[in-house]
């Protein structure tokens, strides 16, 4: 009797923003003139809010189903050095599926830059 295997070596691929994690690869957040508006107007009828949000898009390019257990942010479940990722739940992504993560972050203004590393725990 003779029985016919086959395979097929594949390996995860994901892309965050559009671009793959790694060395070199961040996600931005932009303080502008504009959004410090807030402390200058003269009326200050509420306190100011310097929380920014954006939404960035994760996407399983490859042929393996992708599973997150959890997130980090230099070290800290979820939230960490002025960062949150908001929806910070377990999650699957099949192969070519998305799924947005949204992160918050509210500076204290003591640097200039605040670089950390986001990690996700598969």
């Amino acid at each position: 009797d003779v029985l016919l295997v086959q395979g097929k070596g594949t390996t995860e691929s994901l892309r965050i923003a559009g671009k793959p994690p790694g060395p070199g690869s961040s996600l931005r957040f932009k303080i502008t003139e504009a959004f410090l508006k807030d402390c200058t107007d003269r009326l200050k009828l509420k306190e100011p809010n310097f929380t920014l949000k954006r939404t960035f898009k994760v996407e399983n390019t490859g042929q393996l189903q992708f599973n997150v257990k959890s997130m980090e942010i230099s070290g800290y479940s979820c939230e960490g050095y002025g960062f949150k990722v908001v929806n910070c739940e377990e999650f699957a992504l099949r192969p070519n599926a998305s799924k947005e993560i949204v992160i918050l972050f509210t500076p204290d203004f003591t640097t200039s830059r605040v670089i950390r590393e986001l990690k996700f725990d598969t």
